[in-house]
């Protein structure tokens, strides 16, 4: 297989992309197949299980994703944010005194 994404992506790696979650990308995907492919996020029906075609997804949203190489990460990727959480009052209620 080629590096790069798959031509059919699961509706979890196509919200992954999109930078939304996994019940929104769902409830996309449900509106394309309630009004016709109008609108929502396209998929393809295969019995059981619903994919994304990525060129529709380019298409729908003009981005090109061919430089992605994994999901998760692309070639052009920051790195992440330390996290600076700090202890909530919740925290502070559970810790023994």
């Amino acid at each position: 297989m080629p590096e790069g994404l798959p031509a059919l992506l699961t509706v979890e790696e196509a919200a992954e992309l999109l930078r939304i979650g996994r019940t929104k990308a769902y409830a996309m995907a449900k509106q394309w197949r309630e009004s016709g492919g109008a609108f929502g996020l396209p998929v393809i029906d295969l019995g059981d299980v619903l994919r994304v075609p990525l060129a529709r997804l380019e298409s729908m949203t003009g981005a090109d994703f061919a430089e992605t190489t994994a999901l998760g990460a692309t070639t052009t990727a920051k790195p992440a944010r330390e996290s600076r959480a700090c202890p909530g009052p919740a925290t502070r209620l559970l810790s023994p005194q």
